[in-house]
């Protein structure tokens, strides 16, 4: 799947920018109600607003319909530094902009790339942020929901208790409860999760994916996927993320085992996936 970026921008400087970074990728739309059509396209990861259309009318109700959208792509406002728009960005902020684009201090290309690559992981750990307050019991989903916080930035055993107020025997427990060893291969488990999110919903490659989560290299990555999957990286990406989090974060219900790190009741994928611990 191609990622696609959306763009409300008359300025032809401004729209020159993102097109130097972004090149055949940028759709621009020309009205607001275009550009809610076009967002719902599947593939679109981003889309750009000024603070203001051509007609002075706000953005506030179109990025609030983005966000409410199935695809609830991330919306990031390309503005100045003039006190006119600095008052508008608390209102679109408020209505679900993710994000500002502040011309001549953060357009140049490189910046806008790595924005894209911020987009796409913030949304995979939104997805997985779902997926886990679908799966996991009440009891360990706040370790959980902070491992995935920090899914590129891991916090040691003690910060984590601190963060969570408990002690690490209660940390411990917690973290057996999703089949775990420890916290430290549950956060592998859940840095795994965010991989196959974003390998499954964007174009990038298993070495930017492996780059973003802080993968020592894409053969970790990939090695690291298949020990807890038992498929290769795009295999086990095709299949949807809450049925690898049941798998790999639930707890065994009554009469399932983990013996060895592994769970007597596979995932059904068409072949025998054994998720461990």
């Amino acid at each position: 799947m191609h990622s696609s970026i959306l763009a409300l921008i008359e300025d032809p400087s401004r729209l020159a920018r993102l097109r130097a970074a972004w090149g055949s990728a940028l759709q621009a739309c020309a009205t607001q109600v275009d550009l809610v059509v076009a967002s719902r396209a599947t593939g679109v990861e981003l889309v750009v607003v000024p603070t203001r259309d051509r007609h002075g009318q706000s953005l506030v109700t179109t990025v609030a319909a983005i966000r409410a959208s199935r695809q609830n792509a991330a919306v990031h406002v390309y503005a100045d530094r003039s006190a006119d728009s600095m008052r508008e960005l608390m209102a679109l902020a408020s209505a679900g902009a993710r994000g500002v684009i502040v011309r001549d201090v953060d357009d140049d290309p490189a910046s806008l790339r790595q924005l894209l690559v911020r987009g796409s992981l913030a949304r995979a750990i939104e997805t997985m942020t779902l997926a886990v307050q679908q799966v996991v019991p009440l009891r360990q989903r706040p370790l959980v929901l902070l491992c995935i916080e920090h899914v590129n930035t891991p916090l040691a055993a003690n910060a984590f208790a601190r963060r969570l107020g408990v002690s690490r025997r209660t940390l411990s427990g917690w973290a057996a409860r999703t089949g775990s060893k420890g916290v430290r291969p549950l956060m592998s488990k859940c840095r795994v999760l965010v991989a196959l999110e974003l390998l499954r919903h964007s174009d990038r490659s298993i070495e930017q994916v492996a780059h973003s989560l802080r993968f020592s290299s894409s053969a970790h990555l990939h090695n690291t996927i298949r020990r807890y999957t038992g498929a290769n990286p795009r295999a086990a990406a095709a299949h949807g993320i809450e049925a690898w989090c049941r798998s790999l974060l639930a707890s065994p219900p009554p009469g399932v085992l983990r013996r060895a790190g592994r769970s007597t009741k596979a995932l059904p994928l068409g072949e025998t996936i054994a998720p461990r611990a």
